[in-house]
């Protein structure tokens, strides 16, 4: 806000004191930035009761950002199905911190290849570390899918799907060491490669996941 320096000269000659002038210039700087960081943290908080509000509730606001006919960021899943050359899958089974969660939808087409089709799909919540990402994707040409990228790793059958499994642990960020397993796992089906990251949950807990994608 800007002072109205006219006024402020009229009907208060202590104005004229450079001190005063730079005490209360200071003040105001203070008070702007308290004010400042008082509405960024407020912002911050109702977004995220609105996020998790929307996200239980069977109601829920959806959204659609569509940058391209092959770049659409949306959590409206009936709306995006259509779009998709290939049912889209998803869970059956989620661990309770995700349960009655909508997942949000990343869809590009021809990203980098033609005939490149690729969805990322994710399950998180505000209130957890632990999270599910993966990706259902089509991309002509690709080999060596199932080739394991860390160690240690599984080969598993599930409803006779061959899936790779690998574990590891990370940090879950800068301002701590407290550490999280990742479970990664990797399959095909019908030609749709599917790559799965679990965040935080053991292997029997991950497995579930897993297993109630594969038909």
């Amino acid at each position: 806000m800007r002072l109205d320096r006219t006024r402020f000269y009229h009907y208060n000659a202590r104005y004229h004191d450079p001190r005063n002038r730079m005490m209360k210039q200071k003040t105001d700087f203070l008070k702007n930035k308290i004010f400042l960081l008082s509405s960024v943290l407020l912002s911050v908080l109702i977004l995220a009761s609105c996020m998790k509000v929307n996200q239980n509730n069977p109601s829920f606001t959806t959204y659609w950002r569509e940058y391209s006919s092959a770049d659409i960021e949306t959590n409206d899943f009936k709306r995006l199905q259509p779009l998709i050359p290939f049912k889209i899958v998803l869970p059956k089974y989620l661990p309770k911190e995700l349960a009655g969660y909508h997942p949000d939808f990343s869809y590009t087409k021809d990203w980098v290849i033609p005939g490149e089709i690729s969805l990322k799909v994710y399950y998180w919540t505000t209130e957890s570390p632990q999270s599910i990402s993966f990706e259902e994707f089509i991309l002509p040409g690709l080999v060596d899918f199932l080739i394991p990228s860390y160690d240690p790793y599984n080969l598993l059958i599930i409803k006779d799907t061959e899936v790779l499994e690998e574990t590891w642990t990370e940090t879950l960020n800068d301002e701590n060491s407290e550490k999280q397993s990742v479970s990664l796992y990797k399959w095909i089906t019908n030609e749709v490669y599917f790559r799965v990251y679990i965040y935080g949950y053991d292997k029997e807990e991950a497995r579930n996941v897993i297993e109630s994608m594969i038909k």
